[in-house]
């Protein structure tokens, strides 16, 4: 994916969101409360609500993305920086690119590491 395609299809909050949705509902949301896989989609509290028990679920929670009180775009954009560069990304350019702290681009950057190791690890030749 180049830039412009990058910058086209995730340029607000709202696409990033939607997208990251409808990959969660892909993948199968799990109930912790009943452990059900059936959920109703609340859009004003941006969480999932479990049919059976009533249980909500959060749209990071679960997930790598999880405790965090970054929004999601910063986070696509972080994958993207990482993935798209040639060379190795520091946290110092997340920093700059990102426009936040040093410590949160760090922590961005280890969860992206983490996230890219278990692909590599599930995907091997």
């Amino acid at each position: 994916m180049t830039n412009l395609e990058f910058y086209t299809n995730y340029l607000t909050e709202d696409q990033c969101l939607t997208h990251f949705k409808s990959v969660r509902e892909e993948q199968g949301v799990d109930c912790r409360g009943c452990g059900g896989r059936d959920h109703n989609w609340n859009q004003e509290k941006k969480q999932f609500r479990c049919k059976s028990c009533g249980f909500k679920t959060g749209i990071k929670s679960g997930t790598l993305l999880e405790n965090s009180n970054l929004p999601i775009r910063k986070w696509y954009e972080a994958f993207h920086l990482v993935t798209m560069s040639k060379k190795p990304t520091s946290a110092k350019t997340l920093e700059r690119h990102l426009n936040v702290h040093y410590e949160t681009a760090w922590f961005l950057l280890q969860k992206v590491r983490i996230a890219l190791g278990r692909r590599n690890r599930d995907y091997t030749m």
